[in-house]
């Protein structure tokens, strides 16, 4: 009987590793499904408070190791949002409390003042781009990507815009970190990063200037407020 049971074990264990699905990929998947449950809750509720029928955009997930201190982005004229698959390992929390509610933010304001966006592809010299002619024009002004519009909006749905640092706050959010309860990181399959040691106090107070952060790009979430 012991040996038929160890014959199982082993079996079983042959057959998770000849499935040819890296850990990896299971749990960005995992992740993903998460992700995506809370975009579409945030949706789900703002179409039903604005009575408004606004499409889901798609989400995807993708390590980008040339901008490894971009955490999402949205694109309107691909009605989608990326997910910096690098954040999700470094920093899941923030991911999950801010950056899908910040990204969908900057999505539906522009769907507020254009509409859902009338896209063509168009054959450029780097290849096929998609382009909505309805979208938003290159902004001169920087700081209006995360403007009073923005700003309002994020808080609507759950974001911290003040405490990100794009709008006047004592409190930026390097000095206001959100934080996720055991029950969070377990949902998005990751351990909760170790506990900071404890700092001694100042000896004297500094004041803290008022941060007007703004990212360089209109569909940038930068962890690095400038």
């Amino acid at each position: 009987m012991y040996a038929r049971g160890l014959i199982f074990l082993l079996s079983l264990s042959l057959l998770g590793a000849c499935s040819g699905v890296p850990p990896q990929a299971t749990q960005t998947d995992a992740q993903q499904a998460v992700l995506q449950s809370e975009l579409q809750g945030l949706l789900r509720d703002y179409n039903a408070r604005h009575h408004s029928h606004v499409q889901l955009p798609n989400l995807s997930i993708q390590e980008d190791t040339r901008h490894p201190g971009m955490i999402a982005s949205a694109d309107y004229s691909n009605w989608k949002i990326s997910i910096n698959g690098l954040w999700l390992k470094k920093d899941p929390c923030i991911v999950y409390k801010e950056a899908v509610a910040h990204e969908l933010a900057h999505l539906l304001v522009d769907y507020q003042q254009f509409g859902a966006p009338q896209a063509a592809t168009l054959l450029t010299q780097r290849g096929p781009v998609v382009v909505a002619f309805n979208g938003p024009p290159e902004l001169e002004d920087s700081s209006e990507e995360h403007g009073r519009a923005w700003q309002a909006m994020a808080l609507e749905l759950g974001a911290h815009p003040c405490e990100e640092g794009y709008c006047r706050s004592s409190h930026p959010y390097a000095k206001s970190a959100l934080t996720c309860s055991a029950a969070d990181y377990a949902l998005l399959h990751a351990a909760p990063p170790p506990a900071r040691p404890k700092l001694k106090p100042p000896v004297r107070s500094v004041a803290v200037t008022p941060n007007y952060g703004v990212s360089s790009s209109r569909t940038l979430f930068d962890s690095q407020v400038h």
